[in-house]
């Protein structure tokens, strides 16, 4: 599992191992996803990833 930030204007959607999820601007999920997958998500430029993605929550709660 690893946390994913959508960081566009509107929803988006991942491929995870446990189906299709949407995820919407802004939003951080918890999401398990194969290889492929991943490669695919970090290649669309929608996403933060791990840490990244794990500080924009941080940052967004203070």
């Amino acid at each position: 599992m690893m946390k994913v930030t959508n960081t566009q204007a509107g929803p988006r959607g991942l491929n995870t191992k446990d189906g299709p999820v949407l995820v919407e601007p802004g939003q951080t999920v918890d999401a398990d996803l194969s290889d492929a997958e991943l490669k695919v998500a970090k290649g669309t430029g929608w996403f933060e990833f791990g840490a990244a993605a794990a500080k924009a929550v941080e940052e967004k709660k203070a």
